[in-house]
């Protein structure tokens, strides 16, 4: 599968708010994602983002060429006097979608779609300027369904409509060819439409795996961003590799959360951290070029994972890491560690510097490495 669109350490702020910082994303062609956040946290802004609606202020967002997006966003702005015939299958609102009446009149799918929302109730020649906002966003949903779609992106999709006709959406979006990305408060059309959630908040993402029970301990993986190795691929690190390690984990256990942090170069930034790989090849290890740069060792904050974990009411959870500290602080914070799951990656004559670093100055638990660190010692 190929990446259609590919966020690249994005950034979106408004006078009040810094709402996405750094963000990388990517979507697959055949990807089913569900955006969950609180009010406010940017899911909205993402949406508008990855759809091509509007600009970031730093970073990248690129779409495969001749990518379909089609987008029901919050905010509906219909014409007025058009009607529902003209909206749904002419060219009111979208490219018109069909050349003459018998086309649609005679298409199973075209006819499906109208029942499943009952547009037929409505009339399809009435005016949609007088219609409740409930009764637009229908019609505007179902001109995006009838027409083919590389990436259909839905903003709420489900309000104002009722069990019946949650159901039958869910049914049909889940038959759908093409990306779906989708921010709804409905829980259970979340997880009837989506294999994967992202949670927005604080620059950071939360990325659900497959679908974890909840009600037992969860396997969770805390990566703080790194553009060299996860992005770049560089191999005097191994974040790339534990990145990817944790995906086959999770997808072996049945799901899982990965907690994607902006906290490149263990919190200090892009920048102090390619000052800090200055000083490393000068001869310093990574806990000394941190604190020659006036740091600690390690600048992280895991609040802000404990908080993501409660948002997504996930108290209990298995720990795939090494480092002690993380264990520390979501234990602070109010999380509980069932158990640490080690998540040791290939040691390779670029990289078995650093681990000896982090494994004899700041305990991380790298077993391949202990009989170095202790000679080193």
């Amino acid at each position: 599968m190929a990446n259609v669109v590919n966020l690249d350490r994005v950034s979106k702020a408004y006078p009040n708010a810094v709402l996405l910082d750094a963000v990388s994303l990517g979507l697959d062609e055949a990807d089913r994602v569900g955006v969950v956040g609180l009010n406010g946290a940017g899911k909205t802004t993402l949406l508008r983002l990855i759809a091509g609606e509007d600009n970031p202020d730093e970073g990248r967002v690129t779409h495969r060429r001749d990518l379909r997006v089609a987008t029901l966003p919050q905010a509906l702005d219909l014409p007025a006097q058009a009607t529902v015939r003209q909206v749904v299958v002419g060219d009111a609102w979208q490219p018109a979608r069909f050349a003459a009446e018998h086309e649609w009149a005679g298409d199973a799918a075209v006819r499906t779609v109208l029942d499943g929302l009952g547009l037929h109730r409505l009339g399809l020649d009435s005016a949609v300027g007088p219609m409740s906002g409930g009764e637009r966003r229908r019609v505007a949903l179902a001109a995006l369904l009838v027409r083919a779609s590389d990436v259909l992106v839905l903003d709420e999709p489900t309000n104002h409509l009722d069990l019946a006709g949650v159901r039958w959406l869910a049914d049909h979006l889940a038959r759908r060819r093409g990306a779906l990305v989708v921010v709804t408060h409905d829980r259970w059309f979340l997880d009837a439409v989506c294999t994967t959630t992202w949670e927005v908040g604080g620059g950071s993402a939360a990325v659900i795996v497959g679908k974890p029970d909840f009600t037992k301990p969860v396997p969770v993986r805390l990566h703080s961003s790194c553009l060299t190795g996860d992005v770049f691929g560089s191999s005097r690190c191994d974040c790339g590799d534990q990145l990817r390690l944790a995906l086959t984990r999770l997808n072996e256990e049945g799901g899982g959360v990965i907690l994607y942090l902006e906290q490149e170069g263990r919190g200090l930034g892009l920048a102090n951290k390619m000052r800090a790989y200055a000083l490393q090849d000068e001869g310093l290890d990574t806990v000394d070029a941190n604190t020659t740069l006036g740091f600690d060792d390690d600048e992280r904050d895991y609040g802000i994972a404990a908080r993501m974990l409660q948002i997504l009411k996930c108290s209990r959870i298995l720990l795939l890491t090494n480092n002690p500290a993380k264990l520390d602080g979501l234990t602070k914070s109010g999380i509980e560690i069932a158990a640490r799951v080690p998540l040791e990656a290939p040691i390779n004559p670029h990289n078995k510097r650093y681990l000896t670093a982090k494994a004899a100055r700041s305990g991380h638990q790298l077993f391949g490495l202990k009989p170095l660190a202790a000679e080193k010692s």
